[in-house]
């Protein structure tokens, strides 16, 4: 799994299973630093018109955001839409440790693997609902 994609995943975590997690692991975690504290700011989103059109400012969302710094060099972002600096903390500090083999290891296998899980069925469950409410048209072509 990717960086992007684990990041992606971790961001959409309920920020309770972000905590446990860390509170489980906190003695083994190496030293680190926090460079910048958690912060709640706002940041622009872009939109297209049509998808594919020109870019435009759609406008604003609050994100809330913190940057960490291990001791052996690893920095890492944790960003998340809404007002909640703690769990901007626990991904800055999960981003950190996924560049850590180790931690890498541990991290997949006891909480993106379920997230992952998690995350499809759900896909899987509203493709099934829009299966569902799916309607067939059919034309006619009137010929000359």
């Amino acid at each position: 799994m990717q960086r992007t994609q684990a990041l992606s995943l971790l961001a959409r975590a309920e920020p309770a299973l972000l905590q446990r997690f860390v509170d489980r692991h906190q003695q083994q975690v190496p030293e680190y630093r926090i460079v910048q504290p958690a912060e709640i700011g706002l940041m622009m989103v872009r939109g297209r018109i049509g998808g594919c059109g020109q870019p435009f400012n759609f406008g604003e969302v609050t994100v809330s955001r913190c940057t960490v710094l291990m001791r052996t060099g690893e920095l890492g972002r944790g960003v998340r839409l809404g007002r909640n600096k703690p769990v901007a903390f626990h991904l800055a500090l999960l981003d950190a440790l996924l560049q850590i083999d180790f931690w890498q290891r541990l991290i997949y296998s006891q909480l993106l693997q379920a997230l992952q899980e998690s995350h499809d069925a759900e896909r899987q469950q509203a493709s099934r609902k829009a299966d569902e409410t799916r309607v067939e048209f059919m034309t006619m072509v009137r010929g000359e």
